[in-house]
């Protein structure tokens, strides 16, 4: 509690009024357990004292949907999964491929947050503890729920592939029905086999037409329920999703990616980049721009990646106005470390925003 305190101290007395706690490697307590949530709770209510804001982090590391991996330990049916088509002297065969990876983000199984089980138990888990613990600060001291690149399976790079392969799509249950109705009674398999076998099979009719079920299905099943549960509980929904930078990926992972993004009450990015010369990166911005406008609600940007830690006030100064032009007017600008962990990987994040420099306050 005494450290608690301290930090929180520290960061009022360097001018933040507002905070998220970001549970990541190096915590000692089990993650969502009794002495966590006591944790938690002093947190709250030093913001409370003090009169500073405060915003819940809904995973251990990220992506986020899992609970450091119980979902996916506690039902099978949760897991990430892919359908394939490989072809062999025979022609096309499809098989499904589950993965029994370790995240490298987050050291647990991925997860299927498309699965409706899956998002269930998550809200269960995450949500619902935090509403049971501290709804009483909901709205007041806490303002909102941040969720981190929820569907990014770092495992699936590492998935073992039979020969041959020459599709890979994520799969969720009743994937293929759901293309049946909406095709009106064509089937999926057959629409692929007959795509790849075009001189353009990015641009055929079955992929676009995926990539729209999978975005109606993760609004469904992930981003509209915990909106509403936000809505509800007087709190938003925030966050932002993957590869915002490169449409193919972001379409791949999140469906129509305005259309997902939308369904944060307050829609987020990250990935901006410290460079501010000619080969600057627009479409990110461009991405929470619009969905910011659609929502009617100025959007948020995870700037953890704004470093290093030599970066000058002029170069941050720059890149907060260069958001603020896109409808941008809440920033998660930085790590405060309170111990020095995952810098092998994540030296990037060596941050100003840390009593360790020298210029913190």
């Amino acid at each position: 509690a005494d450290e608690v305190r301290g930090i929180v101290d520290n960061l009022q007395s360097a001018g933040f009024d507002q905070f998220m706690v970001y549970p990541s490697t190096g915590v000692d307590y089990e993650y969502l357990g009794e002495a966590f949530f006591a944790m938690m709770g002093t947190f709250v209510d030093e913001a409370a004292k003090r009169g500073m804001k405060l915003w819940l982090y809904d995973e251990f590391n990220w992506p986020s949907g899992t609970a450091r991996g119980r979902v996916p330990a506690e039902n099978e049916a949760c897991l990430y999964r892919e359908l394939v088509a490989v072809t062999n002297a025979a022609g096309m065969r499809w098989e499904t491929v589950v993965s029994r990876e370790i995240n490298v983000d987050n050291y647990c199984l991925d997860g299927n947050n498309f699965e409706p089980a899956s998002g269930r138990r998550f809200m269960e888990l995450t949500h619902r503890a935090y509403e049971k613990r501290f709804g009483a600060a909901f709205g007041s001291t806490i303002r909102g729920v941040f969720t981190d690149e929820p569907g990014h399976c770092t495992g699936a790079w590492r998935l073992k592939m039979p020969e041959g392969l020459v599709l890979r799509l994520p799969l969720w249950s009743g994937m293929e029905e759901e293309y049946r109705l909406a095709s009106g009674g064509r089937d999926f398999r057959a629409d692929a086999e007959a795509a790849l076998r075009s001189a353009a099979p990015a641009d055929a009719e079955v992929f676009r037409l995926w990539t729209e079920l999978r975005s109606k299905r993760y609004r469904r099943t992930y981003f509209d329920p915990i909106a509403a549960w936000c809505v509800t509980n007087g709190i938003e929904s925030t966050g932002h999703l993957l590869c915002e930078d490169f449409a193919p990926v972001c379409a791949r992972v999140n469906g129509l990616p305005l259309n997902t993004l939308k369904g944060l009450t307050k829609p987020g990015i990250d990935l901006i980049r410290s460079a501010t010369d000619r080969n600057f990166e627009w479409i990110t911005l461009a991405f929470a721009q619009s969905a910011s406008m659609a929502n009617g609600k100025c959007g948020i940007a995870e700037l953890f990646a704004l470093g290093p830690c030599d970066l000058t006030f002029a170069i941050m100064r720059k890149l907060y106005w260069i958001c603020a032009l896109h409808r941008i007017d809440t920033y998660f600008q930085a790590v405060y470390h309170h111990r020095a962990y995952r810098f092998d990987v994540k030296d990037g994040y060596a941050m100003y925003t840390s009593p360790t420099q020298p210029w913190f306050k």
